[in-house]
């Protein structure tokens, strides 16, 4: 029930040593897809693709700076030496797939 933007903290935390699990990845990836679908599942009027354009607004002005997809590539850069660090970039590449200019 987190959502996109709530998430910020939660990464920002997740992301200092050890890392994150394989699982918190996941759960970010599927919550991108969560939103894309979400987005795609509302009706074609006007008035639907205004809340879509809100809903888009609101969802990317990021709550701690950055999107999810840049934090974990950032983090990722940041592990050169660690295997941990191929999850983070599929994790990042796969949630920055979703967007409309990924």
């Amino acid at each position: 029930h987190l959502g996109e933007r709530g998430t910020g903290e939660l990464i920002q935390q997740a992301l200092q040593p050890p890392g994150p699990s394989r699982e918190l990845l996941i759960a970010l990836v599927l919550l991108s897809r969560r939103r894309s679908a979400d987005l795609s599942a509302k009706g074609g009027s006007l008035g639907a693709e205004l809340q879509k354009y809100r809903e888009e607004l609101w969802r990317q002005a990021p709550v701690y700076g950055r999107p999810n997809a840049d934090r974990l590539f950032t983090a990722a850069n940041h592990r050169a030496d660690d295997p941990k660090a191929l999850d983070l970039y599929a994790a990042s590449l796969e949630v920055d797939s979703v967007e409309a200019r990924p």
